[in-house]
């Protein structure tokens, strides 16, 4: 079984390393200098942002949380797709698709991460 599961692991990289070697859109959009510090992005979505700025500041607020709270990354990461469905923003819903799949990796959850990976070209 631990032997399957490493298989798993080691097909599912390889296949997250095709899509981003081949997509390259995900890298596409350049990052604002935003705070590294949670207190303060949160600060920032009180304020009146534009689109693309918010979904910065989700997407950075998930990426700040997947190691301490899964959950809270989770939710960042439907703000991102909510707000990126609204403005039709393919590329940062594709990349909270990106992240979600990572985050299942991460808890060694083979199974949902290869379905986001997979659902991911959809959107690069």
């Amino acid at each position: 079984m631990v032997r399957l599961s490493l298989c798993m692991d080691k097909c599912i990289c390889t296949i997250v390393f095709l899509i981003m070697l081949f997509s390259g859109s995900l890298l596409a959009k350049p990052s604002l200098d935003l705070p590294d510090d949670t207190t303060e992005l949160k600060c920032l979505l009180q304020t009146s942002l534009d689109d693309e700025t918010k979904l910065q500041v989700y997407y950075k607020l998930a990426r700040k949380y997947y190691d301490e709270n899964t959950d809270l990354a989770h939710y960042y990461l439907d703000q991102v797709e909510v707000l990126s469905k609204n403005v039709d923003d393919k590329l940062s819903f594709g990349k909270a698709i990106y992240f979600r799949g990572y985050i299942y990796l991460k808890l060694h959850d083979s199974v949902n991460a290869m379905s986001f990976f997979l659902e991911v070209g959809f959107y690069i």
